[in-house]
């Protein structure tokens, strides 16, 4: 194992990105320490398996070996397992995986370095944080240290951080509600509007359905084309990842459910991974989807338009008759 056992990389590194992280967020609470040392604490073991001990590679090595004979699992690269489970050749640190992680984790600094300034001049001031990534979300450091954890994910998954993930993500939930029960003690009224159109943790661009008001003051329904688009499109891309994961992992098990589900043979599908054609289907899937959910959308909202003009046309009749015959009744009268 001379790729690991490397326990200086591990200190210098883990110490690096505890620092930095350090440094924006500045716990003081007890909350806030909470927040900080989860984080610290997944970084530890991150870190420890990249460069001290591959626990991971160690207690799945037998099922890798036979899975793929030609790889050693000890060897540094190895530990990139999306790199390594996708077949993919090459240097791994060039790979889709590794430099998407790479975006994740910069970005997620960024935008905790970004969401920190806002917080800190709110702060001094006695107010609420309303501007800069608080007027997109409601708990952006949160946001930011989930964004950063699932980057390494991509990078070095390992069997402990991956048990950790879902744990932090629960664990920072529950904080956030502790703060807002907090900030609605402090701010009342002011904090209840803000919560009302911001989301707390995932931003909404904008909504996919908005009221518009048509004729004879109707009301109705119009769907936002752009946004279940993006929707379809992200959906179908998920999906699409997911079920070539586990073609990937489990390619005679999922033969035969397939096989036995649609009678089927799904022998081609199960072939290693071109990424060329990966990601052109990908592509492809996900802009037939966008596509697909854009024409509904637009379908429904002409529909609902024309019926509600319809019926605009259909009542304005009657109410001309009714107003004709009260007028007739008075006269009477």
């Amino acid at each position: 194992m001379s790729a690991y056992d490397l326990w200086s990389l591990v200190l210098i590194n883990s110490a690096v990105f505890i620092i930095f992280a350090f440094s924006f967020t500045r716990p003081r609470t007890s909350r806030d320490w909470r927040s900080f040392g989860a984080f610290s604490a997944f970084i530890v073991a991150l870190f420890t398996e990249m460069y001290g001990f591959p626990l991971t590679i160690y207690l799945i090595s037998g099922w890798l070996g036979k899975r793929y004979p030609i790889l050693d699992p000890f060897s540094h690269d190895a530990g990139h397992l999306w790199h390594s489970l996708f077949r993919m050749k090459g240097d791994p640190h060039s790979d889709p995986f590794h430099i998407l992680s790479n975006l994740l984790i910069f970005g997620g600094f960024i935008f905790l370095t970004a969401a920190w300034e806002k917080l800190y001049r709110a702060q001094r001031d006695h107010k609420l944080a309303t501007t800069g990534a608080y007027a997109y979300v409601r708990h952006p450091q949160y946001v930011a240290f989930i964004v950063i954890m699932f980057g390494f994910l991509l990078q070095w998954p390992t069997l402990l951080t991956l048990v950790m993930f879902p744990v932090l993500v629960l664990m920072y939930a529950r904080l956030a509600r502790s703060e807002e029960r907090d900030a609605l003690k402090e701010f009342g009224e002011q904090y209840v509007r803000y919560a009302q159109t911001t989301p707390a943790f995932i931003p909404r661009l904008r909504r996919t359905t908005q009221v518009s008001q048509t004729i004879e003051g109707r009301f109705v329904m119009k769907l936002n084309v752009k946004a279940i688009a993006i929707a379809h499109g992200a959906v179908a891309g998920i999906l699409f990842v997911l079920c070539r994961l586990v073609f990937t992992l489990a390619p005679d098990g999922t033969i035969a459910a397939m096989k036995y589900l649609f009678h089927t043979d799904w022998t081609a599908v199960a072939v290693p991974v071109n990424w060329g054609g990966f990601f052109l289907g990908l592509v492809l899937l996900m802009v037939f989807a966008a596509l697909v959910g854009a024409a509904w959308s637009s379908v429904y909202n002409r529909l609902a338009h024309e019926s509600s003009v319809t019926s605009a046309k259909a009542v304005r009749p009657t109410e001309n008759w009714h107003n004709r015959s009260s007028c007739g009744a008075m006269n009477a009268a």
